[in-house]
């Protein structure tokens, strides 16, 4: 998701709920870098790609950048 204001919203709960939710918030922070990088990616301030083998992922991947 690009705007993580729209999945955040939904919730219906307030941020130090959300951070007592481990796992929640693990995914939110996942979806907020994804964000970030994709947003960058769109105005071609770096590549981005996912790489996955088999039950092995990695989300990310921006060669070259940094």
């Amino acid at each position: 998701m690009l705007n993580t204001a729209l999945m955040t919203a939904q919730l219906g709960l307030t941020p130090r709920e959300a951070r007592a939710d481990r796992g929640l918030w693990g995914r939110l922070v996942e979806s907020a870098v994804g964000a970030h990088l994709a947003n960058a990616a769109a105005a071609g301030e770096c590549e981005l790609f996912y790489w996955r083998e088999r039950n092995r992922e990695v989300d990310f991947v921006a060669p070259g950048a940094g």
